[in-house]
């Protein structure tokens, strides 16, 4: 199945195709039935075995309105050709992490599927996510392009060399270095850890997009009361 229409979350939009990305029903239907699925093989009778089985399984579906493009985790349920829609896994209005504010845009939507990713228990796609956060984070702090082609690790020792971010934000994004590296290579995750990692992340993007915008809008609306008084 390539696509399911739903109602989206995000941008409201009624009966929305959403192109599914990636799913994992090979792997539900072997670990229910104990071997592997293969549709060339199966029999165009509706008595055989395969039209009684039913296999949930998850879908990550991306909304196909351009304005939009957010990606939605969805429970179907399949029996023989037959696909019906169970519902989402987890709405993302109800994650339970939110991504600081004027984050920009491209590094929330990863944010936003590291949250919906832990709703569901995926642990380990959930922090290699986080760990995509920093990554994209620390080359949109650096101007030199070369700067950004260097390994993480460098580019967090460029950023607190230059000022960017004080050790405690250093000491933060080692902890998602290191964690995320162990999430890609090892699979090992723990649900206590990846708590600590959302609080890392959340504070590194917190102090460097949200807390350096305030402060220059705060700024701005100061200058603009000083401009109005000399003019008044």
């Amino acid at each position: 199945m390539s696509q399911v229409v739903h109602d989206c979350p995000y941008c409201k939009s009624k009966n929305m195709t959403f192109d599914i990305i990636v799913n994992n029903y090979d792997q539900e239907y072997q670990q229910a039935y104990g071997r592997k699925y293969d549709s060339s093989v199966i029999e165009p009778d509706p008595e055989a075995l395969f039209y009684s089985m039913t296999v949930r399984y998850y879908a990550l579906g991306q909304c196909r309105k351009s304005e939009c493009q957010q990606t939605v985790p969805f429970i179907l349920e399949r029996q023989a050709s037959e696909i019906n829609i169970i519902g989402i896994l987890r709405p993302p209005m109800n994650s339970p992490y939110l991504c600081p504010k004027h984050t920009p845009k491209n590094i929330e939507k990863i944010f936003d599927e590291a949250a919906q990713c832990y709703a569901a228990h995926c642990f380990t796609a959930s922090l290699t996510m986080l760990r995509t956060c920093l990554d994209m984070t620390t080359k949109d702090l650096l101007n030199e392009e070369s700067d950004q082609k260097k390994s993480l690790y460098q580019r967090i020792e460029i950023l607190f060399n230059k000022g960017f971010i004080r050790l405690r934000l250093k000491e933060f994004a080692e902890e998602i270095r290191v964690e995320g590296n162990n999430a890609v290579h090892d699979g090992d995750t723990s649900p206590e850890n990846l708590k600590a990692v959302f609080y890392f992340v959340t504070s590194f993007l917190r102090e460097v997009y949200s807390d350096e915008k305030e402060m220059s809008l705060i700024r701005e609306r100061r200058a603009q009361r000083k401009n109005q008084g000399k003019t008044s």
